[in-house]
């Protein structure tokens, strides 16, 4: 059972062969590790059996042999309290013939509309995620290093190096140049600090490693505080956020990095929201925005949905999943928000 970060989550609204199970679990007061949580995971075990048996008599997913073997995958719920540990809200396990795997939600995450249920259909349930996986939370982060530049990508709570965006200044020839000995006797540089004219190769490397629609997520900057002085001063791009570090933390993993740049992030994704919500007012008294379900889907298949608010307890009712999944999965903003937030009392509203 593999754990996902939620850039990986966002992949699963990508269809799957054969049926999709979908097990919310969560704390409450006792606890995830709790023998009373742990019996409610049975439960839903036992749900999820008999909604597979009742597909599979309807010739839905036939190629399943049986409920028990389908859910091997994702029974062993108690031996994950050593990896995943405490901290967490709620644990979401998917599983389908070819794939099971699980996402622990942390505690900070504000989710208050996550529950205890269970589904077995053929896509994954991923709307009370929304909030997590939203393409519109992905975000990038720039990390000036002693050795060169690495390009970070982030979706929501999780970040990643991508192996395949690292400008090595050992192998450039300048780097090389400045590095050697300048005269008999005198020692390379330990790193090489950045000028003006090597922020024309940055710059030209972060274009080409950003594609269009990363290039308007927010950029953060990461080094030692000359070095992004002197990124800021010169480069062509702007960074909503810089973060100063210091020469033994500048190589620090991405975990590292995540603590310092999430809370930057998760205040400016709040602000976004608000934004959305202010828009969302302004769009319902020029008749712009709709609350009709219908009309929400005809507008998402004329490709001209942007923005979906949707009240957790009663629209994701009126919504169907189908559909919900279906616009984050073409990039529209899907929010699920509490119904103070609505301008009107619909408990979903699209623009």
């Amino acid at each position: 059972m593999k754990k996902l970060n939620p850039a990986e989550v966002a992949d699963l609204l990508e269809s799957r062969d054969g049926p999709c199970v979908t097990i919310y679990l969560t704390a409450g007061r006792q606890g995830l590790w709790a023998p009373r949580t742990l019996r409610r995971y049975r439960q839903l075990l036992d749900q999820a059996e008999q909604k597979l048996s009742r597909m599979k008599e309807k010739s839905i997913g036939s190629g399943v042999a049986t409920p028990s073997s389908f859910l091997d995958g994702i029974r062993l719920y108690a031996s994950l309290q050593t990896e995943v540990g405490e901290g967490f809200q709620a644990i979401v396990f998917f599983c389908s013939p070819q794939f099971s795997g699980y996402f622990p939600v942390p505690s900070q995450i504000e989710l208050g509309h996550l529950h205890d249920r269970c589904s077995a259909s053929n896509r994954f349930v991923l709307s009370p995620l929304a909030d997590l996986i939203n393409p519109t939370r992905a975000w990038t982060l720039i990390k000036l290093t002693k050795g060169g530049l690495n390009i970070y990508r982030g979706r929501g709570p999780a970040l990643s190096a991508d192996p395949n965006a690292i400008l090595d200044w050992p192998d450039h020839p300048r780097a090389q140049a400045l590095k050697a000995p300048r005269s008999t006797g005198q020692s390379p540089a330990k790193y090489l600090r950045f000028s003006s004219s090597d922020h024309a190769l940055i710059d030209a490397f972060i274009r080409s490693n950003l594609s269009v629609d990363e290039a308007r997520l927010p950029l953060i900057l990461c080094g030692t505080k000359t070095d992004t002085e002197v990124c800021l001063r010169e480069s062509e791009h702007t960074f909503d956020h810089v973060i100063a570090v210091t020469e033994r933390y500048r190589e620090s993993n991405a975990d590292d990095l995540l603590n310092l740049a999430w809370p930057l992030l998760a205040a400016q994704f709040e602000q976004d929201w608000r934004m959305a919500l202010a828009g969302l007012s302004k769009a319902l008294k020029s008749g712009m925005s709709t609350c009709d379900p219908q009309q929400i889907a005809r507008r998402l298949n004329d490709g001209i949905l942007r923005l979906i608010a949707i009240e957790p307890a009663r629209g994701l009712a009126a919504v169907p999943e189908e559909l919900v999944q279906r616009a984050m999965a073409l990039g529209c903003k899907v929010f699920l928000c509490q119904p103070d937030d609505l301008p009107t009392g619909s408990p979903v509203m699209a623009i």
